[in-house]
C-alpha cells in the first residue's frame, strides 16, 4: 500500500517535493515512497515495545510469524523464550503494525 500526506485540500503524491520559502527561513517537505510492509509466516520480526500482557516479552525480543491472517492477526514464537504470543490490531497494546518490526537480512534491499 502506497501512502500519500494530505495538507489542506492539497494531496501531495509519493515523491512530490512542497517547498516554501519565508523570510524567517526555509520549510521544505520531501515526500518519499512509503510501503506499508505486510507479514509474512515465517519471517523474523523485532518487538519495539515491551509486551502490554507478558511480563517476559520485551522490546528487543526476536521471534518468527506464524499463522498470519490478512486481517493482521498473526503469532510469533519468540527465539529467547520458546513460547508463542498473539498479536492482533483489535487488541489494544497487541497490534502487530505498532509493536513488530520486520527484520531484514542486510544484504537485502527494502
Amino acid at each position: 500500500q502506497e501512502q500519500n500526506l494530505l495538507i489542506g485540500s492539497l494531496m501531495l503524491q509519493d515523491c512530490m517535493k512542497l517547498c516554501a520559502l519565508g523570510q524567517s527561513g526555509e520549510l521544505v517537505f520531501t515526500m518519499v515512497q512509503v510501503r506499508n510492509l505486510d507479514f509474512k509466516d515465517g519471517e523474523r520480526v523485532i518487538a519495539v515495545r515491551d509486551s502490554a500482557y507478558m511480563s517476559w516479552r520485551k522490546a528487543g525480543d526476536e521471534g518468527v510469524v506464524q499463522g498470519f491472517q490478512a486481517g493482521g492477526d498473526l503469532e510469533v514464537l519468540w527465539s529467547r523464550h520458546g513460547a508463542t504470543t498473539p498479536f492482533s490490531p483489535s487488541i489494544p497494546g497487541a497490534d502487530p503494525y505498532d509493536v513488530l518490526r520486520i527484520l531484514h537480512d542486510q544484504s537485502c534491499t527494502p
